[in-house]
């Protein structure tokens, strides 16, 4: 019997040395994360990365988005393997302010409450919980 895999993405948006991470107001247990989700059937990874910083955080850019890099991780809570894929955005133009925003679609995420915060790159690696964090010495190489 086969593990199922579903296709993932991670955003890794970065603005003046900081990387933007969420906490979810009323799941705290989940930890400190960047945004992401599910790519959608006969969506590409890129397009994906897009759609789903809009959901999750309400924020755009202009800035060319960067796939930097792809691996596997087993999410023990879904018994399931993630294929991930870390895009990157990088654009000092965003304002590093803390903010908070409530994901406006998604089958099972719209609702969730989440609080945005900016932290230096250099500390982000340990912080961020589920692996978010693998990719991270990659962002200094693009």
């Amino acid at each position: 019997m086969s593990t199922e895999r579903v296709n993932k993405v991670l955003v890794y948006v970065v603005s003046n040395g900081h990387l933007l991470v969420n906490v979810h107001k009323i799941s705290s247990e989940a930890g400190v994360q960047v945004p992401g989700g599910t790519v959608e059937e006969n969506e590409d990874t890129v397009t994906a990365a897009v759609r789903e910083l809009f959901e999750e955080s309400g924020l755009t850019s202009t800035t060319e988005p960067l796939v930097i890099d792809r691996y596997d991780y087993f999410a023990e809570w879904e018994n399931r393997v993630h294929e991930r894929t870390v895009v990157l955005i990088h654009d000092d133009s965003i304002n590093n302010e803390p903010f908070e925003h409530t994901v406006s679609s998604g089958e099972l995420d719209e609702g969730i409450e989440l609080s945005y915060d900016w932290i230096p790159i250099e500390l982000s690696k340990d912080m961020l919980a589920a692996d978010h964090g693998r990719s991270i010495e990659l962002i200094s190489r693009q």
